[in-house]
């Protein structure tokens, strides 16, 4: 009921082709009880304040609202030919991510990273609006949950080749003599 398992895409510290592979995002600006409309557009409204991360950590906000996040992001032009990743290592509650106004995906969850792959929603060598509504209002198990919602590390934004590691499980079976094992891999791309 609260959505996908999270995907968790890594890092990569290199990439073919690529000076800089990962742009850290951490400049963001928020509003609220935000309009829905809001998350539609292109362009951040001139009613949203700047992100105090240092005010955000000990949860000086109001609770029980919608939350919106924005920041216009310039994706590196070298990204071309790539899949382009973004990645949050701390959100609360429910979070919907929004790019250039157009739905991602949802994500529920309290401190986890969580990843989505925006390479439909953007051109590399322009700028993008990165949006996420959080709904941190105490509704089923967010009831339980104390934390207010915010963006508690910094984002990431990355490329990957355009066939990349989504999965990965691995499983070993040994023999009862522990001499002779089967391991198999299952892998997501």
């Amino acid at each position: 009921p609260y959505g996908e398992r999270p995907i968790i895409v890594p890092v990569p510290t290199s990439v073919t082709g690529i000076s800089r592979p990962r742009l850290v995002i951490n400049d963001w600006y928020y509003k609220e009880n935000p309009d829905e409309n809001d998350f539609t557009g292109t362009v951040i409204p001139s009613d949203y304040l700047k992100y105090e991360m240092e005010v955000a950590e000990w949860g000086h906000r109001t609770p029980n609202c919608i939350t919106a996040f924005m920041q216009r992001v310039s994706v590196p032009a070298e990204f071309d030919g790539h899949r382009v990743i973004i990645r949050f290592n701390g959100t609360t509650h429910e979070s919907r991510l929004y790019v250039n106004g157009h739905f991602v995906r949802r994500h529920w969850g309290s401190y986890g990273s969580w990843t989505a792959d925006i390479t439909e929603h953007v051109t590399p060598g322009k700028e993008v609006l990165v949006a996420l509504r959080m709904d941190q209002r105490p509704i089923g198990v967010a009831a339980y949950v104390r934390y207010s919602g915010n963006i508690y590390e910094d984002s990431e934004l990355f490329a990957v080749p355009q066939q990349y590691i989504e999965r990965l499980r691995i499983h070993t079976d040994l023999d009862a003599a522990y001499e002779d094992a089967t391991l198999q891999l299952w892998v997501k791309t």
